[in-house]
């Protein structure tokens, strides 16, 4: 009996750990060819003609952006087969009093998703200060 519980835990712990495999070379809808390497379910680097970027996916919140006006923290993480890219914009300067906050985008989650085919499916949402949702768009990256 102790063995059959081992053996399950063990199923059910590996299985927890697995995460879809986004490595491949692909086209999104401007065109433009990238190519995905993936390190287990610990990062994935992303190639394209601006250059290369790591991202580490534990969930952990990281400075991806900052400028002048805004800074940007980046979470990502693998969640079920998806990876969820969870971006949190901090503004510097304070806006004007006129422009209402609920127009204002606070947050953007990107879940990445493949299908059946092997191609990407982006979903990008936007969400306010009161977790409104401002924009909602999904694109494809083709499996080339």
């Amino acid at each position: 009996m102790k063995v059959l519980l081992a053996l399950c835990l063990s199923l059910f712990t590996s299985a927890a750990l697995a995460c879809t495999d986004f490595t491949g070379k692909y086209k999104n809808e401007q065109n433009e060819i990238y190519t995905v390497s993936q390190s287990a379910c610990a990062s994935v680097t992303v190639t394209g003609s601006q250059g290369s970027d790591t991202i580490i996916t534990d969930g952990q919140f990281r400075l991806s952006e900052e400028n002048e006006d805004v800074k940007v923290l980046t979470a990502a993480a693998f969640i079920g087969t998806n990876l969820t890219l969870d971006h949190r914009i901090q503004y510097k300067k304070p806006l004007p009093p006129e422009v209402p906050t609920t127009s204002i985008p606070v947050k953007i989650l990107e879940v990445y998703v493949k299908d059946a085919r092997g191609n990407v499916v982006l979903t990008t949402t936007i969400f306010n200060s009161t977790g409104g949702v401002l924009a909602s768009m999904t694109s494809l990256h083709q499996k080339i």
